[in-house]
């Protein structure tokens, strides 16, 4: 619970100058004329007034301060620079999520985009045209960072190494602890100990003290590399991805003087996250996002990624396990009667209620905006009744049979009974398999 900051300007000008006039009597009885005309109450007022200016001032936390506390979080006042444009720069960053302290936190930061790739070997695949490649060769280590502003001035200070040299459309890499990213220099100038380089765009990261700095000696096209963002993949493998690029694979060659691999990076998007507070540990249950796969399952290289990312920034006592989600089949009996007069064929009918029953169930986000289906939620025969009456020419359900399992056969005397489906666990998802539902529909 924060402190609570004590109010020191409680006094007004008139209390100041009423507290003055009843000492008067008791310190100065000779002093009888306390009209406003006498030269000692005016004296006696223009106190008071600058005592009420040095209890505002006293209130008020000082600029120097206030640099000061902006400093704690990585942020320097620019020559020129408003006090209150470095406070919302500076409240940009504390307000920016970087440590997972509770659950929502790790939900959140595990969902971004960005922050995992699979990589494969790129002489076993086959790729169309239109796939970026990235051809480059990286120098040794030229200098690493003295000075970082991060305030968007693309600007920064290099304490180079002996004999190095940069210059203009030089292609420099940043390798900070992992976060790899490419820049193009605008313009280098040399001082005693520090070199002022200057970028033609900013960076994505904002990289920290100490982060080593390397040469790009392949020539790149500045226009593509000057927005590339890049990730580390294992020990050797940079991924270039153009801000104005939308795709998300890469094939790219890159690699030290003495050796290089071509590889290909796919992005790996977390779509769903669950997360148990146990006794002893946190377990995360990931879902990865698959435009193929109704049922995801994350490949165990994605799952130590996830724990090695989620290890770096939570707490130092945190215990964490990354787990894959478990699926329960449940099969479905649907009698729909359709509504007379209706012209939609019933097998274009009885797509249209399957593709409904799916899309309920389905465990994955979709495009319109679903969530996808909660972890361990139940499923009730009454939403369904519902979803499948609201498909355009069904007038009724005649029968809605359930059961768990991925057998479709049912007891239509003790399945009929079924209301509700539990799930086991509170992080088990829904699976509904192609033959898992069928369908009959009616006119009556």
């Amino acid at each position: 619970m924060p402190l609570s900051v004590p109010d020191i300007d409680d006094r007004t000008y008139e209390q100041l100058v009423a507290e003055a006039r009843t000492l008067i009597p008791k310190n100065f009885p000779v002093w009888t004329d306390h009209n406003p005309s006498d030269p000692g109450i005016t004296l006696l007022e223009l106190f008071a007034f600058l005592m009420e200016a040095g209890i505002y001032q006293i209130n008020r936390v000082p600029e120097q301060s206030l640099e000061h506390f902006a400093g704690l979080m990585g942020i320097k006042r620019q020559q020129g620079e408003e006090i209150e444009q470095m406070l919302c720069r500076a409240m940009k960053v504390l307000t920016e999520k970087s440590r997972a302290i509770t659950t929502e936190d790790m939900i959140y930061l595990i969902q971004q985009p960005g922050i995992f790739y699979d990589t494969t070997t790129a002489l076993k695949l086959k790729y169309f045209a239109g796939t970026p490649v990235c051809d480059m060769e990286v120098s040794e280590i030229i200098g690493s960072i003295s000075v970082w502003h991060d305030d968007g001035s693309k600007t920064l200070e290099i304490s180079m190494e002996a004999g190095k040299r940069l210059f203009e459309g030089d292609v420099i890499l940043f390798d900070d602890k992992g976060r790899l990213e490419c820049a193009v220099v605008e313009r280098a100038v040399y001082g005693v100990k520090t070199t002022t380089v200057v970028l033609k765009t900013s960076t994505y990261f904002n990289h920290g003290k100490k982060a080593k700095i390397r040469k790009i000696i392949s020539p790149m096209d500045p226009c593509k590399s000057s927005l590339a963002v890049a990730v580390k993949q294992g020990e050797k493998g940079i991924v270039l991805k153009n801000a104005m690029d939308a795709k998300r694979s890469y094939v790219f060659r890159v690699g030290m003087p003495d050796s290089c691999d071509y590889l290909c990076v796919n992005e790996v998007n977390i779509s769903r996250v669950a997360v148990e507070s146990k006794k002893d540990f946190v377990n995360l249950i990931i879902v990865p996002y698959s435009d193929t796969e109704a049922t995801p399952q994350p490949s165990d290289d994605l799952r130590q990624k996830v724990f090695e990312y989620i290890r770096s920034i939570c707490p130092v006592s945190t215990r964490i396990r990354v787990n894959k989600p478990e699926y329960e089949d449940i099969c479905i009996h649907i009698c729909a009667v359709r509504e007379r007069g209706s012209i939609i064929d019933k097998g274009m009918l009885r797509s249209n209620i399957h593709e409904a029953v799916r899309d309920f169930l389905n465990p994955l986000p979709d495009n319109a905006g679903g969530k996808g289906w909660e972890f361990g939620r139940t499923v009730y025969r009454s939403e369904l009744y519902r979803i499948i009456e609201d498909v355009k020419g069904v007038d009724h359900v005649k029968q809605l049979l359930l059961k768990k399992g991925s057998v479709p056969s049912f007891n239509k005397e003790c399945d009929r009974l079924v209301n509700e489906i539990c799930l086991t666990t509170s992080t088990s998802l829904v699976r509904v398999g192609d033959e898992a539902v069928s369908i009959e529909v009616i006119d009556e």
